[in-house]
């Protein structure tokens, strides 16, 4: 997942670098990094439950839950 399409996610589902570092505990340095340079497969998944709130499956690669 790149870090424009981790910052689309984002804003469509209305969550804040803050908001976000407080439900995964991982510092806003570390997610604005990674909205800078992206994801790789593994923790793209983990990721994408934390901004929306569901599961998104086992194949989340090139699509996004709306």
């Amino acid at each position: 997942m790149t870090g424009k399409e981790l910052i689309t996610l984002m804003r469509r589902h209305k969550v804040t670098i803050r908001e976000l570092a407080k439900r995964t505990q991982i510092a806003q340095k570390r997610i604005r990094m990674r909205r800078d340079i992206g994801l790789d497969a593994e923790t793209a998944r983990d990721w994408i439950q934390a901004i929306t709130g569901v599961d998104p499956g086992p194949q989340v690669i090139g699509r996004f839950p709306r």
